[in-house]
């Protein structure tokens, strides 16, 4: 199973490229899971300005790099959707890549894992960004993860300062692949 990991910021320093490679890290060694991280400091991608709506173009875009991004989501078979909360809600990065995507979400599981400097975790960003994903067709898995407290969460080898942290990520990762095994996908 391909699970790309999508990190959702651009910021300069930002603390989602750590959790998005603890992510994949820990994913990468779960049994048959293939993960993937995409981090979107690597994806230039602009503020969508096609003619048309993802869904009449069929991942067919004048930009370049567009049409690469819809290429590289319709490889995976699952997502992890990795946003900061910023002024209580989602990133703008992570809003824009997934405004890109047209069909090729559709059906396939999610789990988003929120954070931010505040002992919230993420949360508002996490249930903002929820119905959006319903909108685009992506099947969301009950349990999220939020790391509360993200600059003092990781030690210097990027690892969780607390293990139930990375219990929290293996029970959201157990949800993600039973979830894409009744899909069928």
């Amino acid at each position: 199973m391909r699970i790309q990991i999508i990190v959702g910021s651009v910021r300069q320093n930002s603390q989602g490229s750590k959790v998005g490679a603890w992510i994949a890290n820990t994913a990468g060694k779960q049994e048959g899971i293939e993960a993937e991280l995409l981090d979107l400091h690597d994806w230039d991608l602009p503020l969508y300005n096609e003619a048309m709506p993802p869904l009449a173009l069929a991942g067919k875009y004048d930009s370049e790099i567009g049409t690469a991004w819809t290429q590289k989501i319709a490889d995976g078979d699952a997502y992890i959707l990795v946003t900061p909360e910023y002024n209580h809600g989602y990133s703008a990065a992570i809003k824009n890549a997934i405004d890109w995507i047209g069909t090729e979400w559709a059906g396939k599981p999610v789990v988003i894992v929120g954070y931010s400097m505040s002992p919230n975790g993420g949360v508002l960003g996490v249930e903002q960004l929820k119905p959006i994903l319903t909108q685009v067709k992506l099947m969301q898995v009950s349990h999220n993860v939020l790391v509360r407290a993200v600059h003092e969460a990781f030690d210097e080898a990027g690892l969780p300062k607390d293990d139930s942290l990375t219990t929290s990520l293996e029970s959201a990762l157990a949800s993600l692949v039973g979830l894409q095994k009744k899909l069928g996908s």
